[in-house]
């Protein structure tokens, strides 16, 4: 499973067929939408997410490649999918209480 490639901020995107809103309190998994080929992640204040596992805020050294990784605010962040092993994948999402979270999906044509 990868969620690693990048689209440009500057490429310009259909509107939505899918949109979700989380309010986040506590660590939460978002599930993909099947069939959906691409996500646009964007938050209103910082927030983390991991693949692998639970996200947390670092508190410390992870050198393992499992540690989660920084979503800036007010920045969408975009991500083509790619699904190696036939599942849809689960990203975990933490942030302070009262971030919020838009998820966009994009499907495959």
């Amino acid at each position: 499973m990868a969620l690693n490639k990048i689209i440009s901020k500057g490429d310009v995107l259909p509107i939505p067929e899918y949109v979700n809103h989380n309010s986040i309190t506590t660590a939460e998994n978002l599930t993909i939408p099947a069939g959906a080929g691409m996500l646009v992640l964007t938050v209103n204040a910082a927030a983390y997410i991991n693949v692998t596992g639970t996200a947390v805020v670092p508190s410390s050294d992870v050198t393992n490649g499992s540690g989660s990784f920084l979503i800036a605010p007010n920045t969408p962040y975009r991500f083509l999918l790619t699904l190696s092993d036939g599942t849809t994948p689960t990203i975990s999402i933490i942030a302070a209480t009262g971030t919020v979270l838009a998820t966009q999906a994009y499907y495959k044509n």
